[in-house]
């Protein structure tokens, strides 16, 4: 006769307890499921307007950075602002690196403007007004050419041109004397909605030089209401403060048009926002109604019980008056509505009263979008648990009986397997589905494991565990990359160290380097001696992998500094480690032999990344990346172009770069100073000797200990007096590994 343990008793009464509360539970949301799609909207629209609001905020502070940094840059001459090119070159570069701008302009106290400009293809266009006494020169270059058939050189009257210095981002910005933010208006270049963070330009004496203007579309803003999930026929839209659209949901840009009118005033249009009320869209028009309608019932309320609180004199009576004037809130308005036969439920919510922004944001879905769902799946949740509710009661004892025996049989299985004892098998079975599934595939998962124990450290292991089947050798060719480190003068340090000392130091490196890797996604090949080998994107792939790997070597470098810092503390030696990065296609998979496998990867791109890690010693660099590394990570990744090498055993000259740190996170400096070197090193490319070595002796004065900086002044110095022949390519050709 089988027992039937207290615990097994307690957990069939408890399934039919738990399944009976369930079924009271249901039934009482499908009687209030009505109130609960407000609640619903609440939510949606707290998220919507979180986006929102993060979204112009992160427009607000890049744009901000942005102005100040061009500011200081004009003011002080080092970007000049005479000179046409240089500002379009600087404005295209802006624009490619904040994809939320539109365009980047500036205009002088004498009229003459310069603006780079994103067209609708990506593509960039740049225009220069260039005014003189009687007429107005307007160039225009484009990256694509077919722009130029809409977008031509001309020359105009002084009196009919584009005047920037009667523009309001202009103006506001001179008289205010400091960097603004304009309210939303229509550009004059194409006729879209937008704001202009613009600031003043003075030079070192205090004289207005002019206006350094950034101009950041709303259409970014309309394509992300139109991805919003908000049903079938849901829809959100901003409105400003005087309840004109500045952003409502689009998939073209040709829609944006919806948003503006135009009004011919003397021969000259001019160009407005639409009033919500005229808006296309009749839902739209029909919200902003009903909201209207709604706000003036509760102002009505208000006005009634401010004259029946003047007529009561008890202070008790007061108390109630004002509680109930706290409901009647025209911060957040929920409104249902009909139109065209359909119930629509619509939620307005003005931005928060700490943004500079005066605006609205509302939702507007059909009502049946969650009323339909909510009705059917709480009558068939209803119908489940009833159902459930009968049948706990009597088989709640018997499935627990023949659920509890064979998950103790797999408990005890799951220790061996813990405790990695992997020669035992069992035979748990189970009439249930998913028991028996259980066991079939912790079986596979001891197979796994008994396979890769052969030749995979266990913490690998974890990542292949899915493979369900013995490992074999074999290989694929896959795109990864490669990290190569390893300590800086180690066999000296080991001669200082007791080995006790130096395996417990060592232990403590390896363990911090190896869990930054680990935790960006990394695989960690092996270790030979204190040397790491890592890869990304194996065994599982790694979408970004080049930038994953970049980001580990800053990590490590940041983490063995801070962990330096508490050994000098402690009066112990110090660890400083060089680090190589090159991304390529290798194989990657299971080397070696039938009784012995290495989980590894093997290829050119693989020797190529070790011969970094050791050419840092030459450049007295800390972390260098080849040119597949460096292309695939140089919108996020600060780096420097160090040289042109062809590293022994190749004839092929490579570029290779010093990795720096993250665009987000380095100073200005260390921008310039990469600038200046990368320019110096195409000079002396070039041949341009005199030029790089001004280029060179700028950078080590920005960093004066640069090896690299003072190496090509050698080389320059050299080349003068000694000028290589024509075959001369600029290749260092290394000699030793």
């Amino acid at each position: 006769m089988v027992r039937v343990s207290i615990k097994t008793s307690i957990l069939g009464s408890l399934v039919a307890l738990v399944l009976f509360a369930s079924g009271v539970l249901i039934s009482i949301s499908y009687l209030n499921s009505r109130v609960s799609i407000f609640f619903l909207m609440e939510s949606i629209m707290g998220n919507i307007s979180s986006h929102m609001i993060d979204r112009c905020q992160s427009y607000l502070d890049t744009a901000t950075a942005s102005s100040e940094f061009s500011k200081q840059l004009a003011g002080h001459n080092i970007l000049n602002t005479h000179k046409s090119n240089e500002l379009i070159q600087y404005g295209k570069e802006m624009l490619r690196v904040n994809r939320e701008f539109a365009m980047v302009n500036y205009a002088d106290t004498q009229g003459n403007f310069v603006m780079a400009k994103r067209m609708p293809d990506g593509s960039f266009s740049a225009k220069i007004i260039r005014r003189g006494e009687k007429q107005a020169r307007i160039v225009w270059q484009h990256e694509n050419s077919d722009w130029g058939k809409d977008f031509s050189n001309s020359e105009e009257p002084l009196e009919s041109v584009y005047d920037p210095r009667k523009r309001p981002w202009y103006i506001q910005a001179v008289e205010k004397k400091r960097l603004i933010w304009t309210n939303v208006y229509i550009f004059y270049s194409d006729q879209r909605p937008g704001i202009t963070c613009a600031n003043p330009v003075y030079d070192e004496k205090g004289e207005l030089l002019g206006v350094v203007g950034i101009d950041i579309s709303f259409a970014e803003l309309s394509y992300f209401l139109s991805k919003l999930n908000l049903g079938k026929e849901g829809k959100a839209f901003i409105l400003n403060g005087n309840d004109e659209i500045i952003a409502f949901p689009i998939k073209n840009p040709e829609a944006l048009q919806h948003l503006v009118k135009t009004k011919v005033d003397k021969g000259a249009k001019e160009y407005r926002l639409i009033h919500v009320e005229n808006v296309n869209d009749p839902v739209i028009a029909a919200t902003f109604k009903a909201v209207k309608k709604k706000i003036k019932s509760i102002q009505d309320w208000k006005e009634r019980l401010k004259k029946i609180k003047g007529s009561v004199e008890e202070k008790n009576y007061q108390s109630y008056f004002r509680e109930a004037s706290s409901f009647l809130s025209e911060e957040t308005i929920n409104v249902s509505f009909a139109h065209s036969g359909k119930r629509y439920i619509t939620m307005y919510r003005p931005f928060p009263a700490d943004t500079i922004w005066n605006w609205t944001i509302a939702v507007v879905m059909p009502e049946e979008d969650f009323m339909k769902g909510v009705y059917w799946s709480n009558t068939v949740s209803l119908i489940i648990s009833l159902f459930c509710v009968g049948i706990a009661v009597l088989f709640g004892f018997y499935l627990s009986k023949k659920i509890s025996l064979p998950l103790a049989q797999l408990e005890k299985e799951m220790d061996k397997v813990k405790n990695f004892e992997l020669d035992s098998q069992s035979n748990v079975t189970s009439f249930i589905k998913e028991v028996d599934s259980m066991a079939s595939t912790f079986e596979k998962m001891r197979t796994s494991l008994k396979s890769f124990e052969k030749f995979v450290p266990s913490g690998v292991v974890g990542q292949l565990l899915d493979k369900g089947q013995e490992a074999v050798l074999g290989g694929e060719k896959k795109e990864l990359t490669i990290y190569f480190s390893d300590i800086v003068g180690f066999t000296s340090i080991a001669e200082k160290m007791s080995p006790e000392e130096l395996v417990e130091d060592l232990a403590i490196y390896l363990e911090n380097m190896s869990s930054i890797i680990c935790q960006n996604q990394g695989t960690v090949d092996k270790y030979i001696g204190d040397a790491i080998m890592a890869f990304w994107g194996a065994p599982n792939p790694v979408e970004n992998h080049a930038l994953m790997a970049c980001k580990s070597a800053l990590e490590c470098q940041e983490e063995l500094d801070n962990l330096c810092q508490k050994w000098a503390k402690e009066g112990k030696t110090i660890f400083q480690a060089r680090i190589g990065l090159n991304s390529g296609e290798v194989i990657v998979g299971n080397m070696g032999s039938s009784n012995r496998l290495n989980y590894t990867v093997i290829g050119d791109a693989v020797n190529l990344a070790s011969r970094y890690e050791a050419i840092n010693k030459y450049y007295g660099t800390k972390i260098i990346i080849g040119e597949e590394t460096y292309q695939a990570t140089k919108e996020h990744m600060l780096s420097r172009l160090v040289d042109f090498v062809a590293v022994k055993g190749k004839s092929k000259g490579t570029p290779i770069y010093e990795l720096i740190g993250e665009h987000t996170k380095v100073t200005t400096e260390q921008k310039h100073f990469a600038k200046i070197f990368d320019e110096g090193v195409k000079l002396y490319q070039a041949k341009r000797w005199e030029e790089a070595i001004a280029n060179f002796t700028q950078a080590s004065q920005i960093v004066p200990s640069d090896l690299p900086s003072t190496m090509f002044i050698e080389r320059c110095q050299h080349y003068q007096e000694n000028p290589p022949g024509e075959d001369w390519s600029g290749i260092l050709k290394l000699k030793k590994k």
